[in-house]
C-alpha cells in the first residue's frame, strides 16, 4: 500500500470533529481545514519525517484512540503502540494534554469557559467557539496559552469546577518540571531528539507494514522486535468491575414500537448492528404498546441477557404517549413504561443496564425549554392507562430511582410530521453516534454527549424547529455497547 493510500484511507475514516483533533497533534496552526486539506497537512507531514511514517501515524491514530485505524491500516496493535511510546513519542505531551481536555469538555463547561474568556477573546472570535481546540488554538495564536503557560487554562477550569482536569494540568507540570532538556511544547525539537533515540537504539520498536518510501528505519531487527514485544504484552483483560459485562450473544432484547411509522426500521437496523434481538412494532394504539412492553418485560431471554434496549417513537404529550389514538386519550404515562422494566417487576434484568430512547412529537403545547419546565409527574406504580386529556406544557418523567437506568427522551413538535421524507434529528443523532461508539468502543455517555451537540447545533440552524432533549441516568458502570 502506498503512503497515499494510507493517508486517503486513514482521513476517510475520520469525521470534521476528529480532522480537527489530529491537525491539532500534528501541530497545524489553523484547524479549521477540509477534509482534502487534511490529507496534505498529513502528507507533508509524513514527507517531513519519511523515515518515522509509520510510528508518526501509529502514534497519531493511538492517541485519538482510532484503534480501528491502527488495526485495519496500519497493522498494528494498541499494545504494540503502547510499548513504542515508552521508547520514542512524536506528539508533545502539551498536545496531547490539551486533546485530552478537550474530549472531556461538554457543551456546558465548553459555553462556561468562553464566558470567562470574554476579556481575552473578541465576540466575533467567542461566537466561532465550538470546540474547547478552537479556543485552545485561539489563545495560542495570542501568545496567552503555550506549552510552557498554561495558567490560564487552569485557572478555567477551577472556576468551572473541573478540579479532575486540574489534576491533569498540575501532572502535566509535573513532569514537565523533572524532565530537563527537553522543550515539551516545541515539536521540532521533540522530533529532533526522538530521531536521535530512534538511530541509538538501532532498531524501530514496531514495524507493522511497508509504504513506497525510503525504509529507512527499517532494520533485520524487525521480527526480533516483534517477538520482544509479544513477550510483553499483557494476559487479556478480565471483565471489570467498574464496566458492565457486554459480551452475551445476542447482548439483549430491543424493544422498538414504532407508532408513527417513521424511523422504526433504521433503528431496527442500527441495534442488530448492536447486537441485539430486535422486536419491532408499528402503528400501534396505546393499548397495544402497553400490552407489547408487558409482554417484553416478561420475555425469558433477559436471564441470559446483558442489557435491554427500548425505543419509543410517537405522538405525545408532556410525559404522556399517545400511540395511534386522538388527542384526548387514553394515553400512556412514560414513568409506567419504566416501572415495567423496575428490578421488582423484572427481577432478570436486575444489575443490567436498561436504555431508553424516546422520541416524541408533541400535540397540545409548543416545545418548552428545560428552565421554564414545572414539575414531574409521578405514576409509574400504576401500570395502567390515563384518561383525563393530555398534560399542559412539557412534564417529564421522575428521575429514575432504581440503578442501572438510562432514559434519553426528545421532544418536537408534531407539525414536523408533516414535513416530506421527515426523518427525526434525534433518531438519526441516535442511530450514527451509536455506532460510532461501537466502533471507537466508547463510554456510552460520551456517546450521548456527541448527540447532544447534534442537537444543539441542529436548534441553532433551526429555531423554528427545536428539538427538546432530556437525560436522566442511574448507571453505576461504565457502560461500552462493543
Amino acid at each position: 500500500m502506498t503512503l497515499t493510500q494510507t493517508i486517503n484511507n486513514i482521513a476517510e475514516s475520520l469525521d470534521s470533529a476528529e480532522c480537527k483533533t489530529l491537525l491539532y497533534l500534528t501541530g497545524a496552526e489553523d484547524v479549521h481545514y477540509r477534509t482534502s486539506d487534511v490529507r496534505d497537512v498529513l502528507t507533508d507531514k509524513c514527507m517531513s519525517n519519511a523515515k518515522d511514517v509509520n510510528l508518526l501515524l501509529t502514534e497519531l491514530m493511538f492517541r485519538m484512540r482510532r484503534y480501528d485505524i491502527l488495526k485495519r491500516i496500519l497493522r498494528s496493535s494498541r499494545t504494540e503502540v503502547e510499548v513504542m511510546l515508552k521508547q520514542v513519542q512524536f506528539v508533545s505531551d502539551y498536545r496531547v494534554l490539551m486533546v485530552d481536555i478537550s474530549e472531556n469538555i461538554g457543551a456546558d463547561d465548553l459555553s462556561s469557559i468562553v464566558f470567562l474568556l470574554s476579556n481575552s477573546l473578541s465576540r466575533e472570535r467567542r461566537d466561532g467557539m465550538k470546540s474547547f481546540l478552537d479556543i485552545v488554538s485561539e489563545l495560542e495564536k495570542q501568545g496567552e496559552v503555550s506549552s510552557e503557560s498554561i495558567d490560564l487554562i487552569e485557572q478555567c477550569l477551577r472556576d468551572i469546577k473541573r478540579i479532575d482536569l486540574v489534576k491533569k494540568i498540575n501532572q502535566y507540570k509535573t513532569r514537565v518540571e523533572t524532565t530537563k532538556g527537553i522543550s515539551v511544547g516545541n515539536q521540532t525539537s521533540t522530533g529532533q531528539l526522538l530521531k536521535k533515540s530512534v538511530a541509538e537504539s538501532g532498531s524501530s520498536p514496531v514495524v507493522s507494514m511497508t509504504w513506497e518510501l525510503p525504509r529507512h528505519y527499517q532494520t533485520t531487527n524487525i521480527s526480533t522486535t516483534r517477538n520482544e514485544v509479544r513477550q510483553v504484552r499483557p494476559p487479556a483483560p478480565q471483565c471489570s468491575m467498574d464496566t458492565y459485562r457486554m459480551q452475551a450473544q445476542p447482548r439483549g432484547v430491543c424493544l422498538i414500537l414504532d407508532c408513527v411509522g417513521n424511523d422504526g426500521e433504521r433503528l431496527e437496523q442500527t441495534f442488530k448492528a448492536l447486537h441485539f434481538h430486535v422486536i419491532l412494532r408499528q402503528l400501534l394504539s396505546v393499548a397495544e404498546c402497553l400490552s407489547v412492553l408487558r409482554e417484553a418485560s416478561q420475555l425469558p431471554h433477559h436471564r441470559c441477557a446483558d442489557a435491554f434496549a427500548c425505543c419509543i417513537i410517537s405522538r405525545s404529550s408532556g410525559a404522556r404517549l399517545l400511540g395511534t389514538g386522538p388527542p384526548q386519550g387514553p394515553w400512556l404515562d412514560l414513568d409506567t413504561i419504566r416501572g415495567l422494566f423496575h428490578s421488582v417487576a423484572c427481577p432478570a434484568l436486575a444489575g443490567k443496564p436498561k436504555l431508553f430512547f424516546i422520541n416524541g412529537y408533541n400535540v397540545s403545547e409548543p416545545v418548552v425549554p428545560s428552565e421554564r419546565r414545572s414539575g414531574y409527574h409521578h405514576s409509574y406504580s400504576d401500570p395502567c392507562l390515563e384518561t383525563d386529556g393530555p398534560a399542559l406544557g412539557h412534564e417529564v418523567p421522575s428521575i429514575p430511582t432504581t440503578a442501572d437506568v438510562f432514559w434519553s427522551h426528545c421532544w418536537t413538535q408534531e407539525s414536523a410530521l408533516q414535513e416530506l421524507h421527515h426523518q427525526s434529528v434525534y433518531l438519526q443523532a441516535l442511530q450514527s453516534s451509536l455506532l460510532n461508539g461501537q466502533r471507537r468502543k466508547r463510554n456510552f455517555l460520551d456517546v450521548h454527549m456527541e448527540i447532544n451537540q447534534k442537537i444543539f447545533e441542529h436548534n441553532e440552524r433551526n429555531p423554528t424547529g427545536t428539538y427538546g432533549l432530556d437525560l436522566r441516568h442511574t448507571l453505576r458502570k461504565m457502560l461500552v455497547l462493543t
